[in-house]
């Protein structure tokens, strides 16, 4: 009795089983379009069933799609009161050909040994890239556009590069013209700087008038230290007219 008890146990729980693949209803999505080696394709699988199940995938295979992640989606209630799970898959194309995904398989949770549901086969086109005519032309490095674009700016770049020394060279002409010009009435009408130098230490005094002479005939022709000397003459009550004088005769002996 033990024995036959046993029997109808396992008789029982088989004919669970089966009630429940057929229960069961899979769903594969692949989207359908050619892919190229290299590139990435995603398919969804999932599962509904009346009763609460935990089931696990064996994935399918293909030596030409290189499986590169999968990701399971927990059990949850779906809008028909059924208990779903699902799983996303990625590969990865790496030949070209057509091949087939298959193999895959829904097994009890922790249970390989059990008898499991195949899922639906998906086949996939993997493309060959369009092989180029041979030639000897060598081929650009950048599009046409941008090489054009490219070419547009090294006009240009010449252009500036052209017109910035032409205006260099008639601003050196102008300066060169202004100094002869600035040169030739100093020394036709304005006494030379030695002269009004030895003038003033010659009176052994200095005024403000002469100060300010000096430094608007002579300011870029004075040394720094003569010109600061002479400005606090000229144009504050700091200047000490003693140490201004000094200061000229180190300005005559340079």
């Amino acid at each position: 009795m033990r024995v036959n008890g046993f029997k109808v146990t396992l008789l029982f729980s088989a004919l669970l089983f089966v009630a429940g693949s057929v229960a069961a209803a899979v769903k594969v999505e692949l989207e359908d379009k050619d892919r190229f080696p290299g590139d990435l394709l995603e398919m969804r699988v999932s599962v509904s069933e009346r009763e609460y199940v935990r089931r696990d995938l064996n994935p399918p295979r293909h030596p030409h799609l290189r499986l590169l992640s999968e990701q399971s989606v927990p059990v949850f209630v779906n809008e028909e009161s059924e208990y779903e799970q699902g799983w996303i898959l990625v590969y990865q194309a790496v030949e070209p050909g057509d091949a087939s995904l298959g193999g895959g398989v829904l097994f009890y949770a922790g249970n390989e040994d059990a008898e499991g549901i195949a899922i639906e086969e998906k086949r996939v086109r993997v493309a060959s890239f369009e092989a180029m005519l041979d030639h000897d032309e060598v081929e650009p490095l950048i599009p046409e556009m941008d090489r054009k674009v490219r070419s547009g700016l090294k006009v240009w770049i010449a252009g500036t590069l052209l017109l910035g020394a032409f205006v260099a060279v008639v601003w050196g002409a102008v300066r060169s013209k202004r100094g002869a010009f600035t040169n030739e009435g100093r020394d036709s009408k304005t006494p030379s700087l030695h002269a009004e130098i030895e003038r003033i230490l010659s009176r052994k005094t200095i005024s403000r008038l002469d100060a300010q002479c000096l430094v608007r005939e002579y300011k870029m022709d004075l040394s720094p230290s003569s010109l600061a000397s002479l400005e606090k003459v000229a144009y504050s009550k700091k200047g000490e007219t003693q140490a201004v004088l000094a200061q000229l005769e180190k300005e005559l002996a340079r």
